[in-house]
């Protein structure tokens, strides 16, 4: 998979998909190992946050494709159904800018700050299956770890 990826595009993002009971790690470090060391390739395992960061990253005269989900709304962790849909945080990212910062100041938010109290929601939480979610703080984490 790695190896076709890194053949076909000009970029490649590799991210988590549905690691049942094996290691999301373990299964990153094997989709590199078919990708050539010349080749452009990073790692988030974090798909969430993987498909906002590369929809943000990308030129308007990109094409970003999301592989491996599929229609599927979740993602298979350790035999736990967590909601996870590519669609929706693909739309979530076109349409929220890139957060800069989180503010704490209610009454004064910067241009490209979040407001405490969005920031602070749990996109993990048992919520409505149309909100997006995958275990993520994604676009509330203004560091990027």
């Amino acid at each position: 998979m790695g190896r076709i990826a890194a053949e076909l595009a000009d970029h490649v993002v590799v991210s988590s998909d549905n690691p049942r009971t094996e290691s999301p790690e373990a299964i990153v470090q094997q989709i590199l190992a078919g990708i050539p060391e010349a080749a452009q390739a990073d790692v988030q395992v974090d798909r969430a946050r993987a498909i906002m960061q590369t929809i943000w990253a990308s030129l308007p005269e990109d094409v970003v494709l999301l592989a491996g989900k599929g229609h599927e709304t979740y993602q298979d962790v350790g035999g736990e159904h967590l909601p996870c849909d590519d669609r929706e945080w693909a739309r979530l990212a076109m349409l929220l800018p890139q957060v800069k910062g989180v503010s704490t100041d209610t009454r004064r938010i910067d241009t490209g700050e979040l407001p405490k109290a969005v920031a602070l929601a749990r996109p993990w939480s048992r919520i409505p299956s149309a909100t997006p979610s995958c275990r993520s703080w994604c676009w509330a984490t203004p560091a990027w770890r």
